[in-house]
């Protein structure tokens, strides 16, 4: 079988649902995904100012305080394995909100090593940008999309989440 394209609402083509993975197709995918994954890079730690009332910050910042609003309480290590990232990386950017007002932190009363993070007020707007941000993504990127759609990209996501982690743990190809 050939891999036919459609085209959806948009005028742009998509292969047809039950096209062949030839070699055109699976790089046009993973030219695709990277392309989005360098945009999505570039726009998370680019200073915009979001909301009504201008707060200037990054999107991993007002995800982070999203993150600690959801989670209030939580301690630096705690919220680098929610994320997957290392403890450095979360150490940065905590040390930054807290620099500019969004976070502060507290001892636990049961092990003064612990500290635990907490939203400002300021914090709860810039979490509130974050919550908007992805209310506005979700509906965009699931509009018009079935349940078996997400399902499918949902394994394929799995898969290359999988992939890379082999990677890395054995560090080579």
């Amino acid at each position: 079988m050939v891999a036919q394209s459609v085209s959806n609402d948009d005028d742009s083509e998509r292969p047809a649902a039950d096209a062949e993975l030839t070699p055109d197709v699976t790089e046009e995918v993973l030219v695709s995904l990277l392309r989005v994954i360098n945009k999505i890079q570039l726009g998370r730690r680019t200073t915009h100012s979001y909301g009504e009332n201008g707060i200037p910050m990054t999107l991993v910042e007002a995800e982070m305080c999203a993150l600690i609003n959801r989670n209030q309480g939580i301690t630096g290590g705690e919220l680098s394995t929610l994320l997957g990232v290392t403890r450095s990386a979360t150490s940065q950017v905590i040390s930054k909100l807290k620099a500019r007002g969004f976070v502060v932190d507290m001892t636990h009363p049961g092990d003064a090593k612990r500290r635990r993070l907490y939203l400002t007020d300021q914090g709860k707007m810039a979490a509130d940008v974050a919550d908007h941000y992805s209310e506005l993504l979700v509906s965009r990127l699931f509009e018009g999309v079935s349940g078996a759609e997400i399902t499918a990209y949902l394994k394929v996501m799995r898969n290359l989440e999988a992939f890379h982690d082999e990677i890395s743990q054995h560090k080579r190809l």
